[in-house]
This record gives C-alpha cells, sequence and structure tokens, in this order.
C-alpha cells in the first residue's frame, strides 16, 4: 500500500489550493496535504469518530497545520443519521470504523466497537454550501463505504475533476468492482496503482476485477 507521499507524487500536482481528507483517522493524509497547499490553500477533513477526532486535531497542532478544516460528520450519498461500528477507544487499528459490518470487523470482534449513530452529508451538498469554486485532490478511505462517498459527490467530481485516492480491497469491495468501472469510466477518468520501488516511482493500471490485496488507488482525469 502506497504512503501518501507517493501517492502524491503519483498525482503529478503541486500547489493544491483546495483538498479533501474523507476518513482522516489520526491525520496522516492531512497533514500531508497541508504541507503540499500552495499559500492560501486548505484541508477539509471528515472524521466522524470522537475519539479518533481528539487525535487528528492533536496531530494537526503539533504539525502546525492551521489550514486544516476538521469536520465531525462522514460523507456518504445522502444526508442522514446512520448507524456506525465505531472502534472503541484503545484498540489497536483505530482506523476501522464503518457503517459497513465488513471482514475487518468480524474478524477483529464485536467487543471491540460499539454501534453509535453518525451524521452523513454528501460531498455534492458540501461543496454547495462551501461554495467552493474548484478540487484539487480528495482522498477516501472509509472502510467499505468508499463508492457512497463517490456517488455522493458526482456532480463535483464531473465539475472541478479533482485526483482521487480512495482505498480499495477485493475482499470488501468485490461485488462493487463494476460499478467502480463504470463510475470512472462514464467521468472519464483513467484508474492506477502506484508504489516506490527506491527512488523510483512505479504506477500501472489497476484491474478493479482482481486485487486480492488492500489498495491506494490512484484515479486521475484523462488528459
Amino acid at each position: 500500500q502506497a504512503a501518501p507521499v507517493t501517492t502524491f507524487r503519483a498525482t503529478g500536482r503541486s500547489g493544491m489550493s483546495l483538498c479533501f481528507d474523507v476518513g482522516a483517522n489520526i491525520g496522516a493524509y492531512s497533514v500531508q496535504l497541508s504541507k503540499r497547499c500552495s499559500p492560501g490553500g486548505t484541508v477539509h477533513s471528515f472524521e466522524p469518530v470522537y475519539h479518533i477526532r481528539q487525535k487528528l486535531h492533536l496531530n494537526l497542532a503539533v504539525n502546525g497545520a492551521r489550514n486544516v478544516t476538521v469536520n465531525d460528520f462522514a460523507l456518504g450519498d445522502q444526508d442522514a443519521l446512520l448507524e456506525m461500528h465505531q472502534v472503541k477507544e484503545g484498540v489497536f487499528r483505530a482506523g476501522t470504523s464503518s457503517f459497513v459490518k465488513n471482514a475487518t470487523i468480524q474478524a477483529m470482534g464485536n467487543d471491540k466497537f460499539v454501534v453509535d449513530v453518525a451524521k452523513t452529508r454528501t460531498l455534492d451538498g458540501y461543496v454547495a454550501e462551501m461554495g467552493f469554486q474548484r478540487i484539487d485532490f480528495i482522498k477516501i478511505d472509509v472502510e467499505g463505504f468508499e463508492f457512497n462517498v463517490l456517488r455522493g459527490g458526482i456532480k463535483s467530481i464531473r465539475q472541478f475533476r479533482p485526483a482521487i485516492i480512495l482505498e480499495f480491497e477485493f475482499d470488501r469491495h468485490g461485488d462493487l468492482s463494476n460499478k467502480f468501472v463504470e463510475f470512472f469510466a462514464g467521468l472519464n477518468y483513467g484508474v492506477f496503482h502506484c508504489w516506490s520501488i527506491g527512488r523510483n516511482l512505479v504506477v500501472e493500471p489497476f484491474d478493479f476485477s482482481f486485487q486480492p490485496k488492500e489498495r491506494n488507488v490512484l484515479c486521475l482525469p484523462a488528459g
């Protein structure tokens, strides 16, 4: 799985003005995005789990990431209150909370999670409310809820053509593979997997039909 710096290199973009970190966790991407924004640029992070969000705030403060706005709700394909399996504080693998009871939750055990209600909004609704006129980069890592986020942001993605990094795991998303393919093909996006070998960046087309391991997938507008 590619680290944040690797995936940023692969986008070929610098001096970004507006970035989204959807499923921010404790802020590995938010911190890096903060550093890569142009002067006056901003990052908007989304983390609905309270104790994780507190760590996110601390991480941003320690790293001097003053251009990051932290939102306490999730993004999805509707404005709603949804049940969420939230990892308990102190549990190893803190970034496993999900609206979907996936294989990770089942493997870790129900005793590691509490079911609580979390607010969801759509990316399109948030963009319209904030009056944004561009989006440069979106990272999505929401433990099986990625396609919901994309579906709720299709208007903004079509209009602003951001680079997108999303987590894809065949065990979790396999039945949605064709929907991912159709979504990005319909928007004229190319989809790639990238990683580093030493100082060399390797980028190759990504096949949604069979990738048994978890991947960070890079989605770039054609042209």
